[in-house]
């Protein structure tokens, strides 16, 4: 299975995640908000992300039921939250781990690690 390519940039309040095949962007917010009550379901959901040391923890709630969490196709509800972690093995591999928590859906929350390996700018 191909995996996706996709740029992380990093600003002061905001990462962005911008991707290749649909140039989609998804926003992680850092600046400390929480949630909002009653997201708007879009495919990439409400996100929310701090430090803890060296690694990224992003929270994602309102993610549409429509929207794919996983290359397989996994089903999801309104109840579904992911946490990802983002951690930098060294300077060319980047380890995202995925928890996936849907009550209505799982009887527990399960756990899903990819490795992405950084690409040469010349290649597409």
């Amino acid at each position: 299975m191909r995996r996706r390519a996709f740029e992380l940039r990093q600003f002061t309040d905001v990462v962005l995640l911008l991707f290749d095949h649909d140039h989609g962007v998804r926003r992680i917010y850092m600046d400390g908000r929480g949630h909002p009550d009653h997201p708007a379901t879009t495919s990439m959901g409400h996100s929310i992300g701090k430090y803890e040391g060296e690694v990224l923890v992003v929270d994602t709630i309102g993610i549409s039921d429509k929207a794919w969490i996983d290359f397989q196709g996994h089903p999801h509800t309104d109840a579904l939250r992911v946490t990802e972690r983002f951690r930098r093995l060294d300077q060319k591999s980047l380890e995202v781990q995925t928890t996936i928590d849907d009550p209505k859906t799982y009887q527990k929350p399960w756990t899903k690690t990819v490795i992405h390996y950084l690409r040469a700018p010349d290649r597409q």
